[in-house]
């Protein structure tokens, strides 16, 4: 299993690099966009191409946003994936703007098959450049998810329930960043990467996980919380916390330029509450 996460990691990274998404003509045009403050507030659901997204397969998800939030979620009570976006901005536009931004192609989502490994993708197009300024929220449900590479920006980022390894990042070149939550109950074993350049990171894992721990911080503070396993090679300082969890050394990392920063373990990670006081 760690190989396919490796490979699934290695592929999103070599992905990124492509623009375009690989098999799509042109970008999914989403016209039942709704603007805040007009017609429903519900998210709208975004076709995926390609074969549906099931739970028989390892599968990881591959999400660019570079304006805007992305919240993953596994759910046991779906059985194929499902994507939903929703289009916002701020300011007075008048109808023929609102219509022109609506008919826009901000939002793609496709199931691909790459050396094997199963991988949804999703990418918005929204920036705080384009005119006006459009950002996007983006909601992913799923029945699996064995991986996780995000790059966002604008916004915040959560992923419940979620293995494998996780690489998140938001804000730094790519503008404002956001507060990153993930919870799980699936065991981590492999590398987990969250690094943003404004605001919390909190991690919330199950007792049967582990890692070499890095947590750090340029302003705020910084934690590790666990009353489970053996934590050992451990060294404090104002704005970093190192330690060895459970004897394994895949790296858990955890970066903020400016907010709080910590690891809690817990018996029921995706009902645990990082609560308000934290952020």
């Amino acid at each position: 299993m760690r190989n396919f996460h490796r490979l699934v990691i290695a592929s999103l990274l070599i992905s990124f690099a492509i623009p375009t998404l690989g098999g799509c003509a042109r970008w999914r045009k989403m016209r039942s966009l709704r603007v805040e403050g007009h017609a429903t507030p519900a998210a709208d659901f975004m076709p995926i191409k390609g074969e549906a997204v099931t739970a028989d397969r390892f599968t990881a998800v591959d999400i660019e946003n570079l304006n805007g939030s992305v919240s993953v979620r596994v759910s046991d009570r779906v059985d194929k994936a499902s994507v939903y976006a929703r289009a916002r901005w701020f300011g007075g536009y008048n109808q023929d703007e609102w219509e022109e931004v609506r008919n826009e192609d901000w939002v793609v989502a496709e199931h691909v098959i790459e050396n094997g490994n199963s991988i949804l993708r999703v990418l918005s197009q929204a920036t705080p450049d384009v005119t006006p300024p459009v950002r996007t929220e983006i909601q992913v449900i799923l029945p699996r998810c064995d991986g996780v590479f995000i790059r966002n920006a604008g916004g915040d980022v959560t992923v419940i329930g979620a293995g494998g390894a996780h690489t998140i990042e938001s804000g730094f070149d790519y503008g404002r960043g956001g507060h990153i939550e993930v919870r799980t109950s699936r065991d981590i074993n492999d590398p987990i990467n969250l690094r943003t350049s404004d605001g919390y990171i909190d991690l919330v894992l199950g007792p049967n996980s582990a890692g070499t721990l890095d947590i750090q911080t340029d302003s705020g503070l910084v934690s590790f919380g666990s009353k489970f396993g053996k934590t050992t090679n451990v060294r404090v300082e104002p704005l970093r916390w190192t330690g060895v969890w459970n004897d394994s050394s895949n790296p858990i990392t955890l970066r903020t330029l400016n907010g709080n920063a910590r690891v809690r373990v817990v018996d029921r990670p995706e009902r645990y509450s990082t609560g308000l006081h934290w952020r």
